[in-house]
């Protein structure tokens, strides 16, 4: 997810101009080396469960997210626009996902579903 955060994250259809902001990329780096750290903190510390439980719901969030915003972008998002002259119009922009989008929403699956496993696993070997 760190990585797909730093590849190109929506390619745009209709309208040239717009970009998804540095802000929203740093804000999912962060979110993906998080959940890199609790990951990794689960397969390392006695106590996994706790962080499998910490990881689970932040990997299912994050998927949501991602693919809402995939979802979005398909489906057109509408945004209003105010021209030179003062005239207001409402503009639909559609945009592609591209790899690194969905590179975070692969990861957040996968983080999801590897947490899944850990709580399986470690509740059968403390039962």
């Amino acid at each position: 997810m760190f990585l797909g955060s730093l590849l190109p994250f929506v390619t745009y259809t209709d309208l040239y101009g717009y970009t998804v902001v540095p802000g929203a990329r740093l804000i999912s780096a962060v979110f993906g080396a998080i959940l890199a750290g609790l990951a990794l903190g689960a397969g390392l510390a006695s106590r996994t469960q706790v962080f499998y439980g910490l990881v689970l719901p932040a990997g299912l969030l994050g998927a949501l997210g991602y693919g809402t915003f995939i979802l979005l972008g398909l489906t057109g998002v509408h945004n209003d626009e105010e021209s030179a002259f003062g005239a207001s119009r409402t503009v639909t922009v559609h945009f592609d996902p591209n790899i690194g989008v969905t590179c975070c929403l692969a990861g957040c699956i996968v983080t999801a579903g590897a947490a899944i496993v850990g709580l399986r696993s470690s509740s059968l070997r403390s039962g």
